[in-house]
């Protein structure tokens, strides 16, 4: 523990990848360097965490000769040091090592853990004579989360989101415990000594006093938050927000146009920080081949561009190649050859005919290749014509704009989609994304699905019994939710147009003050107005006018 208590005061953010980056690198690899080179024993749960942010060249730079698996059979090198990263639940193979061995398998042992070892852990390390002899660091290090993206994390738990909450009990679950202590390291790593933690529910408020209370654990006594923001500003301590998946089940659902969001939905995507993408390509003898590529914080056109619209994505894509082959006078005479205009398809090739330009078309190629299969897959899946639907079935409003008033005219356009699509192809793929469309209708009639209407939906997708399962627990929670009330999903649409009638009115040619004045009391009126009309509950009303309050 002699290693967390000097680490103080936390280093500035510049994003959890680099944070981690910079923590690994100083306090595990640069502390043991002068051992000279070293060899490092990872377990499974350490490589998942430090596979994103450290790559081989990285720690050979660091004096790493070696990288290998705890869970492997290795060969021994006394002549060297071993650096141990890994799961507390993994301390007892690393004492396995160094058990009823003639020779010494290392020369010397650096222990790092991703969270706090227990009591008795540590006395089974003293208790292993040779380790004890030859156990040079012995740190926790807090780590054990997954940095996805500089500001985006993962508990690596992705079990957790398919096992029943058990919402009726307070109590925390083994898996949600093991949540907690999780996200106390994440706590921990940002340096935040006094978060404040938000939450409805009883079991949020339980999950948020146990990270907590882990935290303040790991975090060593006289340690200083991270206080300044930007321009050396002070800024107020973290807000934790703890949500359910009740609390918003529709929007995780919908379709979004979004560059990453589409590779998401679209491509086969893996890898722990889900951004490893498969895509397949035809060769020149007419066979496929596959091409993983990795799409992370590396490759700045990702980054500029994964939370742009796709189709401002192409079109850029397609502009930025166009420049680059109009001044470049190969690819100008290339591209007249292809004759006019050419497609993302056409661009690609003629970027791949030109290898002198490889290493600076490459990134460019790369991305219209994938940009290109997911609009191919987009309309031979026909997710444009159900992401239509959905908005129609989240918003209550029709693509002409007018308000659709039946149920009845919904679900017949939603099994009628269903039917046509289906009859094309039943590809697990295609499946996946009218599965959601029944999800998002589900979750759009609330508590207001009769058996009769569900029987119907079902018997249009014939999902599996697992499938089905779902969504009928699915429309349970959405009829037990609030005991039939109108979510707050519901009332923000209702107040939508309140707003919007607002918005159009012409300002008076009064001063400033005036002016906030007569919006706000003209938006008072109206959020009243509907409160009597019934359009609103007194809640909804109430927190409507405290924030035309604030805003006016």
């Amino acid at each position: 523990r002699d290693q967390l208590k000097e680490r103080m005061a936390p280093p500035a953010f510049v994003g959890l990848r680099e944070m981690l980056r910079a923590v690994v690198q100083r306090d595990v690899l640069r502390a043991c360097k002068q051992s000279g080179w070293l060899v490092l024993v990872l377990d499974e749960g350490a490589s998942r965490v430090l596979t994103p942010i450290l790559g081989m060249y990285d720690l050979m730079e660091e004096g790493v000769t070696l990288v290998e698996s705890l869970e492997k059979k290795r060969q021994p090198f006394p002549e060297f040091d071993v650096i141990y990263v890994v799961e507390t639940a993994s301390i007892r193979k690393v004492i396995g090592d160094w058990n009823n061995k003639l020779d010494y398998p290392y020369r010397n042992a650096h222990v790092f853990t991703l969270s706090s070892l227990s009591d008795d852990d540590v006395a089974d390390l003293g208790a292993t004579s040779e380790l004890a002899k030859r156990l040079k660091t012995l740190s926790e290090l807090n780590l054990d989360f997954l940095a996805v993206e500089s500001q985006a994390y993962s508990l690596g738990a992705p079990s957790a989101f398919s096992t029943p909450s058990g919402a009726s009990s307070p109590s925390l679950s083994a898996d949600e415990k093991d949540a907690a202590r999780r996200f106390a390291t994440v706590v921990a790593t940002l340096g935040e000594t006094a978060p404040i933690f938000r939450y409805r529910s009883e079991r949020a408020r339980t999950f948020a006093e146990e990270s907590k209370a882990l935290a303040k654990a790991m975090t060593p006594k006289g340690a200083k938050s991270s206080k300044k923001g930007e321009r050396g500003h002070k800024r107020p301590p973290a807000t934790v927000l703890i949500v359910d998946r009740a609390d918003d089940p529709l929007s995780p659902l919908l379709h979004e146009y979004t560059y990453q969001a589409m590779v998401q939905d679209m491509l086969e995507v893996d890898g722990e920080c889900r951004d490893r993408v498969t895509t397949t390509t035809a060769t020149k003898g007419g066979e496929t081949k596959e091409e993983v590529t990795l799409l992370n914080e590396k490759d700045a056109l990702w980054v500029e561009f994964r939370h742009v619209h796709v189709a401002t994505v192409v079109d850029e894509l397609r502009k930025r190649v166009s420049d680059f082959l109009t001044h470049n006078a190969g690819a100008t005479k290339l591209a007249r050859g292809a004759g006019g205009e050419l497609s993302l398809g056409e661009m690609s090739a003629a970027l791949k005919k030109m290898p002198e330009f490889q290493a600076a078309t490459a990134a460019m190629n790369k991305h219209m290749g994938i940009a290109g299969d997911c609009l191919g897959r987009f309309q031979m899946w026909k997710v444009l014509e159900t992401s239509q639907l959905e908005q129609t079935l989240a918003t209550g409003v029709d693509d002409d704009g007018e308000k659709v008033t039946s149920p009845r005219t919904l679900l017949n356009e939603v099994c009628e989609l269903l039917a046509g699509i289906l009859a094309q192809s039943q590809s697990p793929s295609q499946k996946e994304h009218v599965m959601r469309l029944v999800a998002i209708y589900f979750v759009a009639r609330g508590g207001k699905l009769a058996e009769k209407e569900r029987n119907q939906i079902l018997e249009a997708l014939e999902p599996s019994s697992a499938h089905r399962e779902a969504l009928l627990a699915l429309s349970r929670l959405m009829a037990a939710q609030d005991e039939g009330k109108v979510p707050a999903m519901v009332q923000a649409q209702r107040l939508a147009p309140i707003v919007a009638s607002i918005a159009g009115k012409k300002p008076t040619r009064s001063g400033p003050a005036k002016k906030k004045a007569s919006s706000f009391s003209v938006l008072r009126s109206a959020i009243r107005s509907a409160a009597r009309s019934g359009a609103l509950d007194d809640d909804a009303a109430a927190a409507a006018e405290g924030v035309a309050s604030s805003r006016y």
